[in-house]
């Protein structure tokens, strides 16, 4: 496997209808927790995607199972149960499927993790020096905005802006960096409000963020 990708991306990115252009292009090399497809689909509705949920859950499923599905081993829930105590303890914020995802990246070795929760980004960062285990995460994990800015480079900005705004609601940090609430886009406003946000985050996580 390549990267591993949380329910948060996988959830967005088929509720803008970008999950394939967004994540790498071979699924196979991507994993993906067993329980995604049970647990997405319900929050489907949360995100009034209207007359599009069918497809929505058409593509998302479809991605979920032409993806590497993982069931963490038991040593991984034990060092996800471990991260979440460490983290509990911290006052930081890492939930369940998080802590297993990290768990498998660490045990596994995979090189990238890609992440829509902020705060797990964030906490973490943390983690690297309460639990040396977590060191191993340096530099591999990536944010929403950074897999947007790379999907710009191969993707016409005028599309990209439209699946971003027919669902603001999805996701405000994009919808803002796509000017949804203005008629035209420019390329290099958008990147440079992708940046923006990237940047914010790494002066948080400045070890675990990807370059």
């Amino acid at each position: 496997m390549n990267a591993l990708v949380d329910n948060d991306v996988l959830l967005k990115g088929a509720c803008l209808r970008v999950l394939s252009h967004l994540l790498p292009h071979n699924p196979a090399q991507t994993g993906v927790l067993t329980a995604s497809r049970y647990v997405l689909p319900p929050k489907i509705r949360r995100f009034r995607t209207g007359t599009e949920g069918d497809a929505v859950l058409t593509e998302l499923l479809q991605y979920i199972d032409s993806a590497t599905q993982l069931e963490p081993t038991p040593r991984e829930t034990t060092l996800a149960a471990d991260l979440e105590r460490t983290a509990l303890r911290a006052g930081l914020e890492l939930d369940a499927g998080e802590s297993q995802l990290c768990a498998v990246s660490i045990t596994r070795n995979i090189p990238a993790l890609l992440t829509g929760d902020k705060r797990a980004i964030s906490a973490l960062e943390h983690l690297i020096d309460r639990e040396p285990r977590t060191a191993t995460l340096t530099g591999k994990v990536y944010c929403l905005e950074q897999l947007f800015t790379s999907l710009l480079s191969t993707t016409d900005i005028g599309t990209l802006k439209k699946a971003v705004c027919r669902q603001p609601i999805v996701d405000r940090a994009l919808a803002m960096c796509f000017s949804c609430s203005t008629g035209t886009t420019q390329r290099d406003a958008v990147l440079q409000g992708l940046s923006s946000y990237t940047e914010s985050l790494r002066t948080v996580a400045r070890r675990v963020l990807a370059p």
